[in-house]
């Protein structure tokens, strides 16, 4: 019986922490007739996701909203996965679907509608992001032959427009 007691509990201190509630005290049962409540938003009274300030994902990161970082992702994804078909077979992919299954290119990636951006595959590293309204949270990002990434706020970026830099 006490071994059971000591392999449940931490089973279900796990739980409970993973539900955002505290924890039972030491000695108290483990179990109530109430039903737990529900963890309470993280930002009550916000509309959606896109009111959420957005908060860096790392030291330097340039992104100024979650559609942002998601793009950059999506470009740094793919020239991880260029770079790995180029190893391969000694060629750039020519189309996206030859890229999957390429470092961490997934079928889903193959989708040029990334939500608030739309992708636009070139040959080689070329491929640019493009969102479908501009604003001071979502900027066009291109990147070019030798992988850097471009930035525009106003218009579809390219391989003229400035590098991206981190804030």
């Amino acid at each position: 019986m006490r071994l059971r007691q000591i392999l449940v509990f931490p089973l279900l201190l796990a739980a409970l922490c993973a539900l955002g509630q505290d924890p039972p005290k030491a000695g108290s049962p483990s179990s109530s007739s109430a039903p737990p409540a529900a963890p309470a938003a993280p930002h009550a009274g916000v509309a959606s996701l896109a009111e959420i300030p957005y908060k860096p994902a790392f030291d330097g990161d340039p992104a100024r909203s979650r559609s942002e970082a998601s793009a950059l992702g999506y470009i740094r994804t793919l020239i991880d996965a260029q770079r790995n078909f180029k190893k391969k077979y000694n060629k750039y992919s020519t189309s996206l679907r030859m890229l999957v299954g390429s470092g961490s290119f997934t079928k889903r990636m193959v989708n040029t509608d990334r939500g608030e951006y739309q992708v636009a595959f070139h040959n080689g590293l070329s491929v640019s992001l493009t969102p479908r309204l501009f604003d001071a949270r979502r900027r066009a990002f291109f990147s070019d032959d030798a992988g850097n990434i471009h930035v525009d706020e106003t218009q579809p970026a390219s391989a003229a427009s400035p590098y991206l830099h981190p804030d």
